[in-house]
């Protein structure tokens, strides 16, 4: 990859989508974040991900990477220790995993350990992590974690 057309870094790992949607990832890889599927193999170099040819915006956080592809489905890969990739569990997951269950996508933003989508109708998601309020339901805690997206409504 010469050229660069979106970045995201997350705590000690990056992502760089090319002009025509090829992705690359490098940097540490303690919970999958490099998507090739080879925990901690760190890598100092750029490597290409799989299946992405089609790759439209990337976001990254903590241990965390995420994808939206052209086909305006989500794609997660990392840590999960909170939910934040939007599976159904807690599994750290080591190569990219197709995110099912949500409608066309347009955007995407990754916190900590919590992630945030925006449909194409302009519909908010949120999951993951809820100990401060942040996926916008009304409660706060640990306990209020969700492993599975859940619609915001906002005023």
């Amino acid at each position: 990859m010469s050229q660069a057309s979106a970045i995201a870094a997350g705590k000690a790992h990056t992502l760089a989508l090319a002009p025509a949607g090829d992705l690359a990832a490098w940097g540490l890889d303690a919970s999958g974040q490099r998507g090739d599927g080879m925990a901690a193999n760190d890598g100092l170099t750029p490597i290409a991900l799989e299946p992405f040819a089609d790759a439209l915006v990337v976001a990254a956080s903590g241990n965390l990477s995420l994808a939206l592809d052209g086909d305006a489905g989500l794609w997660g890969w990392g840590q999960n220790f909170s939910g934040q990739l939007g599976l159904g569990d807690t599994t750290d997951r080591l190569e990219a995993t197709a995110v099912a269950g949500l409608p066309a996508l347009r955007g995407i933003a990754a916190g900590l350990a919590h992630t945030l989508v925006i449909d194409e109708d302009g519909e908010l998601w949120a999951w993951g992590l809820n100990s401060f309020g942040q996926l916008g339901k009304g409660d706060k805690g640990n306990d209020t974690n969700s492993a599975a997206p859940l619609k915001v409504v906002v005023p």
